[in-house]
């Protein structure tokens, strides 16, 4: 995992109810668009458990902002509305190769999105985050993430509730209870994904091999603990190999011994 953290433990250490409201906190005024990059941290500890925007977004809140987020870890963050992520307004982030894990919140545990927003979300593992609704998403008012190579699993009490005209698109994921589901999409399977250690993939994992190259960004090399996705003769850094191996879905890469 990555060791840089950015954590909202400031106040006195181990006291959570003095943690920071959000680690990162963009309100209307920023304005993010995806040339603002967040890569390679760990997220840990924010509390929103104030007032106002102050209550949504431990891990990080976007407000009509849209930054890409790219392996990253969102772990042990708080908030009544998204635990780790919270996006309003239009806020569509890319969410890329990156862990959401033991986060909680009221709803939308892992990602809240609400009124018109819709976040790019590939390669992604959602995983023990715990909420009332929406352990892994809780999508309000027209918010329609689309989702790629990720995996929703064991995350309470379920994986997405959509609410007010939202309509996530999931295709070539793994999700819980997602068979039966009208955005239960193209590649999708519903099958325990083997998780070892967390988030790792046991090597009987069906997810090993299950992704979409085809859906992958030409600088996608390695996983989220830095291990090379995928190895072919013709791949080198900066292309994707459309041909040869497939990548696996999450954001973890399957090693052999």
């Amino acid at each position: 995992l990555n060791p840089v953290i950015l954590s909202g433990d400031i106040g006195v250490k181990g006291r959570v109810a003095d943690n920071s409201y959000h680690v990162f906190y963009h309100p209307a005024t920023s304005n993010l668009d995806h040339t603002a990059i967040l890569d390679g941290f760990s997220i840990i500890l924010g509390n929103a458990n104030g007032s106002l925007d102050h209550n949504s977004g431990g891990g990080m809140l976007n407000h009509q902002s849209s930054p890409q987020v790219r392996n990253c870890v969102f772990s042990s963050n708080y908030g009544v509305y998204g635990g780790a992520v919270f996006n309003i307004n239009g806020s569509s982030p890319d969410l890329v190769n990156s862990l959401f894990m033991d986060n909680r919140a009221t709803d939308g545990a892992a990602v809240w999105n609400g009124i018109n927003s819709s976040p790019k979300v590939l390669n992604c593992t959602f995983t023990q985050n715990l909420a009332v609704s929406g352990g892994g998403f809780y999508n309000y008012h027209l918010s329609n993430p689309v989702i790629t190579n990720s995996i929703l699993w064991n995350n309470v009490p379920d994986e997405i509730t959509n609410s007010s005209g939202s309509q996530p698109q999931v295709t070539w994921s793994t999700v819980e209870n997602g068979s039966g589901n009208d955005w239960f999409g193209s590649g999708c399977l519903d099958i325990d994904p083997g998780f070892r250690d967390g988030y790792h993939l046991g090597s009987d994992s069906p997810c090993i091999d299950a992704g979409n190259n085809e859906a992958l960004l030409p600088d996608m090399i390695k996983d989220i603990d830095g291990r090379p996705r995928q190895s072919t003769p013709a791949w080198s850094e900066g292309e994707v190999a459309l041909n040869g191996p497939v990548v696996d879905m999450g954001a973890d890469e399957h090693q052999e011994p």
